[in-house]
């Protein structure tokens, strides 16, 4: 699978289908393919915008369902002619960083503290869902490295008994640009949460899977790209909410929380917003609220 370059250079694409943050809401993405694969076409790209795992049940199933979706249409994708597996692109997010860290807890310094910051942060229900114990995992944290790394090793054997798991984690990027030869500053760099304009891009991490502080006030290129998207707008103590995306000048935040966004991008870095899809629960929600209004 590709993905081993921390940039995702997509060329000169005819259209970019980006998919903003999924935290593990199958059913949403699950609609939002089926109408993609109706709609994408030889030359286009499509960009997962990272926090495509999450935390949306305590079980993590749904999260396990999600990667196996993101699995079964790649397949289905790939099957057809003239695509590629440079053609969909999988971008790193604060939970895909969480997990990846977790992973390599018995190097942090102090252990119990990351690992319940981390438990707290999502990674809780993946630890469940791919077959491993919480309390083990803070038992290990108290007892030391050597306890930690058998842990870890066990979560590592069951990532890899779900088929194609491991190598789609493994692929995740941490951004993806378009390399049209327009005047400097058309081109479109695709990020999970953020930018840093003073950082190359090569180089930044954090901000990119957790954010910064000065996405939104953004009004100029930044690095050349003249249109920067983001698939997530960090959030404390929100919840679950419904956000509509936020299309400026120069940035947009694809972000729609309990409602999975579809956008189209142009050449020009011109936004459309294709289809937005809704949990089962969330439609069911709104039908008896317009029955008891």
């Amino acid at each position: 699978m590709a993905g081993t370059e921390r940039i995702a250079r997509l060329g000169r694409p005819k259209r970019i289908w980006a998919i903003p943050a999924i935290h593990g809401a199958v059913d949403r993405l699950t609609a939002l393919h089926t109408d993609l694969a109706d709609w994408f076409q030889a030359g286009d790209r499509i960009v997962y915008l990272g926090n495509m795992i999450g935390q949306r049940d305590e079980s993590g199933q749904d999260t396990i369902a999600t990667i196996n979706e993101l699995l079964r249409f790649r397949r289905e994708m790939m099957a057809k002619p003239a695509i590629f597996s440079t053609d969909l692109v999988y971008l790193r997010g604060a939970q895909e960083e969480i997990w990846h860290r977790l992973l390599q807890l018995q190097f942090a310094a102090a252990p119990s503290d990351v690992l319940e910051w981390m438990l707290s942060h999502g990674a809780a229900p993946l630890v469940t869902a791919y077959g491993s114990d919480i309390h083990a995992g803070r038992n290990a944290a108290r007892c030391g490295a050597q306890a930690i790394t058998r842990w870890t090793n066990g979560l590592r054997q069951s990532i890899a008994r779900h088929d194609g798991h491991r190598p789609l984690l493994s692929a995740i990027q941490r951004a993806a640009v378009t390399e049209y030869p327009h005047v400097k500053g058309l081109n479109t760099v695709l990020v999970s949460a953020g930018i840093c304009p003073t950082t190359p891009l090569e180089e930044q991490a954090e901000t990119l899977w957790f954010g910064g502080q000065r996405f939104d006030q953004l009004d100029a290129p930044v690095h050349g790209y003249g249109r920067i998207v983001r698939g997530w707008r960090p959030r404390r103590g929100l919840g679950e909410q419904v956000f509509q995306p936020e299309i400026g000048k120069v940035t947009a935040c694809l972000d729609g929380g309990k409602t999975l966004n579809l956008a189209v991008i142009g050449p020009d870095g011109k936004i459309e917003i294709a289809g937005q899809y809704q949990s089962v629960a969330a439609i069911q929600e709104q039908s008896v609220g317009q029955l008891t209004a």
